[in-house]
């Protein structure tokens, strides 16, 4: 199973998990600055993305310089994975091709954990995205 193929009822039942939709983990991380051109970039490609409205576009034309300049931010200190098989348990359904990842380590020949999933908003289908993400996050876990 890939992890794209998992939905949110599916693995709450598999791996005994608990939803929690209030809780912000986020409410006290304050706003990165970033740099003027990178933003003045954004504001190009994004309309382009979302006009085009393809997963691919929104992959190209928006994650991938974000991820581009989170490296770049990072004194390139950080990996960066596109489209990487991640097989760490096929029994379990946890085994597939992930969007993005990023890890601590620098290393770009393999993945070195720990790592952050990255996946992007499946075509209009949020659910199915939310579905993907949580899977790839026990994957990573």
């Amino acid at each position: 199973m890939a992890y794209a193929d998992f939905t949110l009822s599916g693995l709450t039942k598999q791996f005994s998990l608990t939803i929690d939709e209030d809780n912000d983990l986020f409410v006290h991380v304050p706003d990165a600055q970033l740099r003027p051109e990178f933003l003045a970039q954004l504001r190009k490609t994004v309309p382009l993305a979302l006009r085009v409205s393809t997963e691919k576009a929104r992959s190209e034309f928006i994650i991938a310089p974000i991820l581009a300049e989170l490296w770049l931010e990072s004194g390139q200190k950080i990996g960066l994975f596109a489209g990487i098989d991640f097989p760490v348990d096929a029994a379990a359904g946890l085994a597939g091709i992930c969007d993005y990842m990023v890890t601590r380590s620098a290393e770009l020949l393999y993945v070195k954990a720990p790592v952050i999933m990255v996946v992007e908003a499946k075509n209009e289908e949020m659910k199915r995205g939310y579905a993907q993400c949580v899977a790839e996050m026990l994957a990573a876990q």
